[in-house]
């Protein structure tokens, strides 16, 4: 069993990322879902210009990041971002 950990979600046929903290997501690590600490180093999996909105939810305002030089790094189809003010 996992603790509290950030984490991005992926979801509306891979359209759609959300940055989110808590419990594990459903579905499959590095598909479905990937752990933030990945991302500190390089580009992170989810990366994709298919990508068009990020959402980052309130329970995201519990995470301190490292680092986000990487998010958005290949995002280049993204044209929305929600929740800014939880980051």
């Amino acid at each position: 069993m996992w603790g509290q950990s950030a984490y991005v979600v992926k979801s509306d046929a891979g359209k759609t990322l959300t940055f989110t903290y808590g419990a594990q997501p459903a579905g499959t690590e590095n598909e479905d879902w990937w752990e933030i600490a990945a991302s500190y180093d390089a580009a992170p999996g989810w990366s994709s210009s298919t990508v068009t909105k990020v959402t980052i939810d309130q329970s995201f305002w519990s995470y301190k990041p490292d680092s986000t030089a990487y998010w958005f790094s290949q995002l280049s189809g993204m044209t929305a971002i929600e929740g800014l003010t939880y980051l």
